[in-house]
């Protein structure tokens, strides 16, 4: 694969949907590599297959190899969720969805969004965090201009990372997984390429038609991507897509009335900012697995979505910032 080909990738990657029962293997190592050598010119995201190609304006779509606990044949029995009754979802939901609603509507030449995405993978005896930050710039009729960067990988478990002699690399199979930060790299998006909801291209004008009334909204959500899809759906609404206020607000009020949506109270992103967590839990064949939404009630806006599986965080993405912007994206 040539380094193109590792940009094209990357450009149609998104960070989202990282449960374990619904994230492909990588396919491609020697793309992995490319990501993880800081001596690279051009650092990549990790490469994920076709089921979750999607639009870099959300960021590098991280996949989630490993989940093992020490004895992952014995399952963990998820933990109680607090403020799980109707009255402290709702409350803390519809106090967002009020906050959006109130944000004047925007428009611009480009939607920015700027993101940080981790993955955690089991690497040698102990786990070890990748993380990628992505700048990118998507025009409302498509194309655009991604920036990305990699941060580097950090052992979750510093002691165990020192009892192994402190290492500043990793294998994985035939991939080298470098400690230190790498590059950066500019490149300029596919002039087809659009914004992605619940695994479907969608364009700026899609979402700006969706209904701003719950019931409509949701109905529609369930039309179009299945019942399955519908907490998926809305949460995608009000994390990093273009959608306008009315319509994310509309989100937020679906997002309260889903069956397994609670609130497990104060929550700190993996940058230090503090929120509400919203969690959605499902239960599959292979443990139970939760997604978490961390929300700013009083800016209507969603922080962060962390994804985790029998009790251990897989993935996350932080979302720095999103909005419309007339402003000029980087060179090419």
């Amino acid at each position: 694969m040539t380094k193109r080909d590792v940009l094209r990738t990357l450009a149609e990657a998104r960070p989202h949907r990282l449960d374990p029962s619904r994230v492909p293997p990588l396919p491609d190592l020697p793309a992995l590599q490319a990501l993880a050598r800081p001596r690279a010119r051009r650092p990549r995201g990790l490469a994920l297959g076709a089921a979750t190609a999607a639009v870099a304006a959300a960021g590098v779509a991280l996949a989630v190899l490993t989940t093992g606990g020490e004895n992952p044949t014995q399952p963990v029995p998820p933990p109680p969720v607090a403020g799980s009754s109707a009255a402290p979802i709702g409350n803390l939901l519809l106090l967002a969805a009020e906050r959006a609603l109130a944000e004047p509507p925007a428009t611009g030449r480009y939607w920015r969004t700027q993101t940080e995405t981790g993955e955690t993978r089991h690497l040698a005896a102990y786990d070890v965090t990748i993380r990628m930050a992505m700048d990118d710039w998507r025009a409302a009729a498509g194309g655009g201009v991604s920036v990305g960067r990699y941060l580097g990988a950090d052992p979750v478990d510093e002691a165990a990372w020192r009892a192994a002699g402190a290492p500043t690399s990793w294998r994985d199979g035939d991939v080298t997984i470098e400690k230190a930060p790498g590059g950066q790299f500019t490149r300029a998006l596919p002039a087809n390429a659009g914004f992605m909801l619940a695994g479907r291209p969608v364009t700026a004008a899609d979402l700006a038609g969706l209904p701003t009334e719950a019931g409509a909204l949701r109905g529609e959500l369930v039309r179009r991507y299945g019942e399955k899809s519908l907490f998926d759906a809305a949460e995608q609404l009000v994390l990093d897509l273009p959608a306008p206020p009315a319509v994310r607000a509309a989100a937020f009020r679906v997002l309260a009335g889903i069956d397994g949506v609670a609130v497990a109270g104060p929550a700190t992103d993996r940058s230090g900012r503090t929120g509400t967590a919203v969690v959605y839990r499902r239960q599959g064949d292979a443990g139970w697995s939760e997604t978490r939404l961390i929300i700013d009630p009083q800016t209507g806006r969603a922080l962060a979505e962390e994804s985790w599986h029998e009790g251990k965080m897989l993935g996350y993405t932080l979302v720095v910032s999103a909005g419309w912007t007339d402003e000029n994206p980087p060179a090419k």
